[in-house]
């Protein structure tokens, strides 16, 4: 430590203070809104799944987006207990490192296959309305099972490097979860792509 000019008693530590954030504040919150989202998602999205099948059996082209996006929610669903004790713990994750990259890869998964389903729904609703007579023969349920398959395959593969990360793995010196603050290149090189191709041009899909 040195001692500032013109004055006695004021001295400069040369310490390095840890920047650590602070999750008290924000876990009750972020528990009861996973717990609520749980509690109202699960049945609803039940329900959903129960009437976009009866329309899938009607032959519905509709129905089958709707059906995929429904399932894909209750995907995510059935990961929030997870992330609420992992909030509810400080943001210690409780289970092993597979099993953070697993739960990361189904939440990437989930977020992209929903965005990627809505852009069918759009798209399927522009078609059907605009060219309700010449898309007669396109709008058919085999091809739009195959796009739903094809968008789950894609954006399934595209996220395989999540496993690979250092981000997930959850060991003994530090038992975080894919957190912000534990970003590398290689993260930011993956949010970048994941920004452009996930969200922005479904964007602007969605826009037109």
């Amino acid at each position: 430590m040195k001692e500032l000019p013109g004055t006695e008693t004021t001295f400069i530590l040369n310490e390095t203070i840890p920047c650590e954030p602070s999750f008290e504040d924000g876990r009750l919150p972020l528990v009861l809104l996973y717990s609520l989202v749980l509690v109202v998602g699960l049945p609803a999205n039940m329900l959903t799944l129960y009437l976009t099948f009866l329309q899938v059996k009607r032959k519905n082209v509709l129905g089958v987006y709707l059906l995929s996006l429904s399932a894909c929610d209750l995907m995510y669903l059935f990961t929030l207990p997870v992330w609420a004790l992992y909030v509810n713990a400080g943001h210690v994750w409780p289970l092993n490192s597979a099993l953070c990259k697993l739960t990361g890869y189904i939440f990437f998964n989930n977020m992209y296959i929903s965005i990627f389903l809505l852009c069918c729904i759009s798209c399927d609703r522009y078609v059907a309305v605009v060219y309700s007579i010449e898309s007669r023969g396109l709008r058919q349920q085999r091809l739009a099972f195959s796009i739903c398959l094809a968008i789950v395959l894609v954006v399934a593969l595209g996220h395989i490097p999540v496993f690979t990360m250092r981000e997930g793995n959850a060991t003994e010196g530090d038992r975080r979860c894919f957190e912000p603050s534990q970003s590398s290149a290689q993260v930011a090189g993956f949010n970048y792509a994941r920004f452009i191709i996930g969200f922005l041009l479904p964007l602007l899909v969605l826009v037109v």
